[in-house]
């Protein structure tokens, strides 16, 4: 059945009412005259966007969050370049920074770090894609252009060192992720453009002029820079020593130790524990790795390196624990456990080669009671001397080695000794390493003079 339609007529010369029936039209010709117009309201590039102006655009880009407005930077060509545009206004900066993280931080008042940190990698990705098409020069004058307007507007650079270090941890989270799988051509560019953007130099030349911890506060910044823009933030080992490699390099060798130990060293509160490498010496393995942990990675990371040769190992190991003094044995022994076998062997074998017998026996016996009181046994010692000895070509030298080893052990067992008998302990410290001297004279007595009848390479005396 067709569809009709009733449509109620009045006759005005009978006054009465005829009700007509109608198809209903079958062309659509009249309906579809509207539609051309209504397509063409949105057929732009930036669709129904064409006819605001700018101004209301980037008002409307202040409402928008930073997630939804890069993936909206993405859609559209024209919409990707007023974006681009919107960020390096002072308002549109202004929206993007999340301001309120700030007034906590300064407030000293407890935030959501990891909401702030979620923020601020979104933004990190919406200059990673409105600034896609750019050369990489380009890329970093849009980088520091829009920190430039944050520090102007926020007065980022007035902040305390405290402040500081509680922002670093965002820029460098947001930097990272603009940068993420640049080339390492590409990131020299980057490390070159931040350092003369920030002018961290200047607090660098001052601190390596003077005496370690005579600027605490020039000395944090740097670390807190330098580890929080770019070592702590790398996901590899790679890119670890690539950023190292950019801080250290330019500097001399005696330099490049300081600098090792003012990003890697002990820290305590506001201020690098320069003296507390000296005469502290912590017993537990937390403690040893919160001290020397990191300097001992840094240090295996370098030596896996071909930027540093052997020679160079050598020459930072020994500035390193010689700095701001000398270091006590048993600390540099902590230091060289945490470095591995292959760092001990180095370093040792070269102490031995240049005739240092009586620091070779030295740190051969702190670092076997380290690795004793740790619980990694004494039979890698053994290994160690092995080494050692097959770099010391004159048998008197292997003979004189293994002499002043036992008298040097035997010296120590006497000092502990006398120290149990003489003084009054309530912890039983002085009792307790003295059982770890003659347990581990004990060990490596056995297995140092079973080894001397096996091989070749051991002379005993």
């Amino acid at each position: 059945f067709n569809e009709r339609r009733l449509i109620i007529h009045t006759d005005s010369t009978t006054n009465m009412n005829f009700v007509l029936c109608r198809r209903k039209r079958r062309s659509s010709r009249l309906v579809s005259k509207a539609i051309p117009e209504i397509v063409s309201n949105h057929s732009g590039p930036m669709g129904y966007f064409n006819k605001l102006p700018k101004e209301i655009m980037y008002t409307l880009f202040c409402y928008l969050p930073v997630d939804t407005l890069s993936l909206v930077s993405v859609s559209s060509k024209s919409l990707y370049f007023y974006i681009k545009e919107w960020v390096l206004t002072p308002n549109g900066s202004k929206c993007l920074f999340p301001s309120e993280y700030l007034s906590f931080i300064k407030n000293e008042q407890s935030y959501d770090a990891g909401r702030a940190t979620i923020q601020f990698r979104d933004i990190g990705l919406l200059l990673k894609r409105v600034t896609c098409i750019y050369s990489t020069k380009e890329r970093l004058r849009i980088f520091t252009e829009l920190l430039d307007l944050w520090d102007r507007h926020f007065l980022l650079s007035s902040l305390s060192i405290c402040q500081r270090c509680h922002l670093l941890p965002f820029f460098g989270i947001m930097m990272q992720t603009v940068i993420l799988g640049w080339h390492d051509c590409e990131l020299h560019k980057v490390f070159e453009t931040i350092e003369n953007f920030v002018k961290v130099n200047r607090h660098m030349e001052v601190i390596l002029q003077q005496q370690p911890g005579a600027y605490p506060d020039k000395e944090m910044i740097i670390r807190s820079h330098y580890r929080k823009l770019y070592l702590d933030l790398s996901k590899t080992t790679k890119g670890r020593l690539f950023w190292l490699y950019k801080i250290l390099k330019p500097q001399p060798m005696f330099y490049q130790a300081r600098i090792l130990f003012l990003l890697y060293g002990p820290c305590s509160g506001s201020r690098i524990s320069w003296h507390e490498v000296i005469s502290n010496n912590p017993r537990s393995l937390r403690y040893i790795k919160e001290t020397f942990g990191d300097l001992a990675g840094a240090i295996i990371g370098m030596r896996s390196s071909l930027s540093w040769s052997d020679d160079d190992i050598i020459c930072i190991f020994e500035d390193l624990t010689s700095m701001p003094e000398d270091w006590s044995i048993d600390n540099i022994a902590h230091f060289l456990y945490l470095c591995g076998q292959d760092i001990v062997i180095l370093l040792l074998g070269n102490k031995a080669i240049n005739g240092r017998i009586t620091d070779v026996c030295n740190l051969l016996i702190s670092t076997g009671l380290v690795g004793k009181r740790l619980h990694a046994g004494s039979k890698w010692i053994l290994r160690v001397i092995d080494h050692i000895f097959s770099v010391m070509h004159n048998p008197d030298d292997r003979g004189r080695l293994v002499k002043s080893f036992w008298e040097l052990l035997g010296a120590r067992v006497l000092c502990s000794h006398e120290m149990v008998v003489t003084e009054q302990n309530m912890e039983n410290v002085h009792e307790d390493e003295l059982m770890q001297l003659l347990e581990f004279q004990v060990e490596i007595g056995i297995i140092l003079t079973s080894a001397a009848y096996s091989s070749v390479n051991l002379v005993v005396l």
